[in-house]
């Protein structure tokens, strides 16, 4: 009977390690930004990892989540049935709900993490990252085509700037993962960890990523910021780092109105000094401030991004955000949904820092899970903020490993707290008056 259950927890295991290597050979060779083929792909590992399920007598969701679920379906349900603007996007309503919940049964498959999923992924899934991060040097530096993964992909194997970018973002994730399971560890564990660390820097600054070269520094920063031993403020200090993303678009929707009266405000002019993907980012900022100021309370409705008009002086004749958004999550949410939608956003990222604080108390992995949200925080408000199908995949990968990271560790819970307590009466308070301002919006004022 034992050795049964054994053999069920090391096949669960293989799962979650097989779960992580299709994703990650899918990313590096076949991600390429074309919904129909992501789509496929992303049911293809909710059908990998759904025999995990299996080990569960019963799924138990906290009433936390389901409140944030039902939240943001109910609010961005309600902008496209009573839309504020004429750019509300029903189709583009429901394809995102479909992943959204594709996402969920996937993240399903981890709700509960043992010491052998961990152990499965720190070394094997270790030893993979290092195979991976080897095979994208060799190709970055023109030693081995990447054509020739050809033969054991279902798909066409991509050579696109955007593939780069994309596995670039997953590289970090998996790096900091890897380092996470391994921190501290032992010795051999920690030097593992380092390889990893030096092999994940490699690989990333050889790929055309701005965005995900910046949030490897800054993650790094993080990572070794955490390592100090604070005595007092511990909460604050990282509360503030964690929703320090926040500030620059709210100060560049300020400053973008003041702009007429300080037309050389040094904001503007440093990011403008940035060449390439970084540098790019500041006509979208623009526009969608302007955009944002216009309508701040109700937002244009969801999918709104795709086909709101800006000023084509931003973007050389253009009349929409090219690529369909704004590439900044932040922005995303206030033009979507308003000022609901960036309350509800704050809202989920306290509930979130809550979780991750609590359960990474004095723990090893604490500093390496924190550089990878941080990582996290930075690509999503340079590149990464859409319902497009690979970017769902990646959000969701990205939860997989934080849930893998974190475990099972019993010390807090997340709906255990008073702070918790409160976000969940903000988020229904906040989302109701929301619902109520978009009906009443649609009855009296189109």
């Amino acid at each position: 009977m034992i050795v049964r259950y054994l053999r069920y927890d090391f096949c669960y295991s293989f799962l979650l390690v097989l779960l992580l290597v299709l994703y990650s050979c899918y990313s590096f060779l076949n991600a390429r930004n074309i919904d129909k083929y992501a789509d496929l792909a992303f049911v293809v590992m909710l059908l990998v990892a759904a025999p995990r399920c299996a080990q569960y007598k019963q799924i138990h969701l906290s009433n936390t989540l389901l409140f944030v679920l039902l939240s943001f379906v109910s609010l961005s349900l309600a902008s496209v049935i009573f839309p504020p603007s004429l750019y509300a996007d029903s189709g583009w309503l429901t394809r995102s709900f479909y992943r959204l919940f594709v996402s969920i049964g996937v993240l399903l498959t981890v709700a509960r993490v043992s010491r052998l999923d961990q152990l499965f992924i720190r070394w094997g899934g270790g030893v993979f990252a290092l195979v991976l991060y080897a095979t994208a040097l060799l190709v970055s530096y023109g030693i081995v085509d990447k054509g020739v993964f050809g033969m054991i992909s279902p798909m066409e194997v991509v050579r696109f700037p955007w593939n780069d970018k994309y596995y670039a973002f997953w590289f970090v994730y998996m790096m900091w993962c890897i380092v996470a399971l391994n921190w501290r560890q032992g010795r051999g564990a920690t030097l593992f960890s380092l390889v990893v660390l030096i092999f994940g820097f490699w690989s990333v600054f050889l790929t055309s990523s701005e965005s995900a070269q910046l949030a490897l520094v800054v993650s790094l920063f993080i990572f070794l910021f955490c390592h100090i031993p604070f005595k007092k403020y511990r909460y604050v200090v990282h509360l503030f780092f964690f929703l320090l993303f926040f500030f620059p678009p709210l100060l560049w929707l300020l400053f973008v109105q003041v702009s007429p009266i300080f037309p050389d405000f040094f904001l503007f002019d440093f990011f403008s000094n940035f060449h390439g993907g970084i540098g790019s980012r500041v006509p979208y900022y623009n526009a969608c401030s302007q955009l944002i100021a216009d309508n701040i309370f109700l937002g244009y409705g969801f999918g709104s991004s795709l086909s709101v008009p800006v000023d084509p002086n931003n973007f050389s004749g253009s009349s929409i955000f090219p690529g369909g958004h704004p590439h900044n999550i932040i922005f995303l949410f206030f033009l979507e949904l308003g000022l609901f939608g960036f309350l509800w956003l704050l809202g989920v990222l306290c509930l979130l820092f809550n979780y991750v604080y609590t359960k990474t108390w004095n723990r090893r992995e604490g500093p390496a899970i924190w550089a990878m949200l941080i990582s996290a925080q930075v690509i999503f408000s340079l590149s990464f903020d859409m319902w497009q199908a690979d970017v769902v995949m990646i959000y969701t990968m990205l939860f997989v490993l934080l849930r893998v990271c974190v475990g099972n560790e019993s010390r807090a819970m997340i709906g255990g707290t008073a702070f918790t307590c409160n976000i969940q009466r903000f988020l229904i308070v906040s989302t109701s008056f929301g619902i109520l301002c978009y009906i009443l919006n649609s009855l009296f004022f189109l």
